[in-house]
């Protein structure tokens, strides 16, 4: 599963998953140039990202966004109240936030400032009608596009169209277009 921003910001590196040690998944960071692979770590969530600079990658574990250092694989944490799993770790253009997904099921997407400070939950699933959320993304640096699924990743009806979040005014709002997470993320 390979998204754009798995891509350096200059792209000459590329993150990905691998279970090829004992079947275990872990992340690695192959320099395209030189064909080096460096293992990054195990136990992250899923979907990680690059800091602003291309120095970092920001990764999501229980309770913490990791930052890892490409050069050392030195760590630094910003943690989170809560002791979820954090997935699809995403940074803003001015890289002053970041959204994140929390839980195993994705039920709820979360916004905190880069510097640790500001921490809060954005949009949660509604368990009548929608399962988990998914593909949250930043637009630029007030508003998210993300889609939301039914039981068994059901993206039929209105569960195919985005969901559009203005983070300064607390408002969602639903896209009238149907479209799938390869559009959200081409």
């Amino acid at each position: 599963y390979q998204e754009p921003n798995f891509f350096s910001l200059d792209d000459s590196k590329y993150l990905f998953r691998s279970n090829r040690i004992d079947g275990k998944p872990r992340l690695y960071l192959i320099d395209l140039m030189s064909g080096k692979i460096k293992l990054l770590g195990e136990n992250f969530g899923w979907s990680p990202t690059w800091s602003k600079n291309g120095k970092e990658i920001l990764l999501g574990d229980y309770g913490k966004i990791v930052l890892v250092s490409i050069e050392d694989l030195s760590e630094k944490n910003i943690t989170i109240p809560e002791k979820e799993l954090l997935s699809f770790i995403r940074l803003s253009p001015s890289g002053n936030k970041i959204i994140f997904m929390e839980g195993k099921e994705n039920k709820i997407i979360s916004l905190i400032n880069s510097d640790g400070s500001g921490y809060r939950k954005l949009v949660s699933v509604d368990n009548n009608y929608t399962f988990s959320l998914s593909q949250p993304e930043f637009i630029n640096n007030n508003f998210i596009i993300f889609l939301a699924r039914g039981k068994n990743n059901d993206f039929s009806g209105d569960l195919n169209k985005p969901y559009f979040f203005n983070i300064n005014e607390n408002k969602l709002s639903k896209l009238p277009v149907e479209c799938s997470h390869y559009d959200i993320n081409p």
